[in-house]
């Protein structure tokens, strides 16, 4: 990489962080702030719909381990029946 490309980039980042500088309103601490107030409240979002969704996939299981053991206690009954019958 050349040189003058080094020093296009640094010159490049000098000028948009003294941009940023100009117009920014608000002090870093305030947007830190914020920023980490939005992320506080996606994740608590987030976590619940985590959670609805693990709920809803639990209750599918449990309905579905529900019958399944219906159908072995079935299976069983047929089974003592034939025995019964030899």
């Amino acid at each position: 990489m050349k040189a003058s490309h080094v020093f296009a980039f640094i010159g490049g980042a000098a000028a948009a962080t003294l941009v940023t500088l100009l117009f920014t309103t608000e002090k870093g601490k305030e947007i830190r702030k914020e920023v980490s107030d939005k992320i506080s409240e996606v994740s608590e979002k987030l976590t619940k719909e985590e959670l609805d969704k693990l709920l809803d996939l639990l209750t599918k299981e449990k309905k579905k381990l529900e019958t399944l053991e219906e159908e072995v206690k079935d299976e069983i009954k047929e089974v003592q029946k034939e025995l019964k019958k030899l």
